[in-house]
């Protein structure tokens, strides 16, 4: 009866991590495409993510933003099958293939940086005017701390723990614009 029962589970989470990888399918076939930028290659970097996803899916917390974990898996199995196709190609194609792939993972690069700063400049939005302006004469116009804090009429220490707190609270709201999912859409 036990032994039904873990079956039973187990079924249950590859159900769900199987449903998971598919709602994210557009991740997996676009982070493949960017670091292995042959077409040929793609459907067996899909299939082999796919098979590496599920095989594991007890390591995996489902819960959270699995975006990140399959864009691992994917780069990862992608760049064995790149490093294996490259060897197959004369050495023009393999110089040729190897700029393509590094302008490939450049793009990526520059969507998610993008991405940061579509969500940074959304949080920053949310903020009052004060938090703002102190922000803006510390970091656009160099507005030394010390200085910074004597205009404020504030201590050294306490100008120093706003910039963290402020820091730590726009961190955590472009990292839960991003893993909202909003900026995933590609450019």
């Amino acid at each position: 009866m036990d032994q039904e029962v873990k079956t039973t589970e187990q079924s249950d989470k590859q159900k769900v991590v199987s449903r998971l990888f598919m709602e994210n399918i557009d991740v997996v076939r676009m982070t493949a495409f960017c670091t292995a930028p042959h077409r040929q290659l793609l459907g067996d970097i899909v299939n082999d993510s796919y098979v590496d996803f599920v095989q594991k899916a007890d390591q995996w917390d489902v819960t959270s933003d699995i975006r990140p974990l399959l864009r691992t898996i994917t780069r990862n199995i992608a760049l064995q099958y790149w490093k294996e196709h490259r060897r197959s190609l004369p050495e023009a194609l393999a110089q040729l293939a190897d700029r393509l792939q590094q302008q490939s993972s450049s793009d990526e690069t520059n969507h998610r940086r993008a991405a940061e700063l579509k969500a940074l400049s959304l949080c920053l939005e949310g903020i009052t005017e004060e938090n703002r302006q102190i922000l803006e004469a510390h970091y656009n116009n160099d507005v030394p701390i010390n200085e910074l804090a004597r205009i404020l009429k504030w201590n050294v220490n306490t100008l120093y723990s706003f910039f963290t707190r402020l820091r730590n609270a726009l961190r955590d709201c472009v990292e839960g614009k991003l893993k909202g999912g909003f900026f995933d859409a590609e450019p």
